[in-house]
């Protein structure tokens, strides 16, 4: 989590990509092969803004892929990532 206030400049705070690039650096990811998987717009403006591929958790079905600029995988329930995931593998 970013343990700055909102009020605070940081590069951590999302949307921007601060964490998530600090976790590719500390843990060797490849970003070309990455996802990340949120839950709120804001992850996934913070994926978009690192260069990972997003997953939004949309349980409510509030989004649909269309309504997003750059790709964003939607779905309503983790299973349906899980098996998304598992036909990319």
């Amino acid at each position: 989590y970013c343990p700055h206030t909102p009020a605070e400049f940081c590069i951590c705070r999302k949307p921007k990509p601060g964490m998530i690039n600090k976790a590719i650096n500390d843990f060797n990811i490849d970003k070309d092969h990455a996802w990340l998987l949120g839950d709120d717009i804001r992850d996934i403006q913070a994926a978009l803004n690192a260069n990972v591929s997003p997953i939004l958790l949309d349980e409510e079905s509030y989004y649909k892929e269309e309504d997003f600029e750059q790709k964003v995988i939607v779905r309503n329930s983790l299973t349906s990532i899980y098996n998304f995931l598992r036909e990319k593998l």
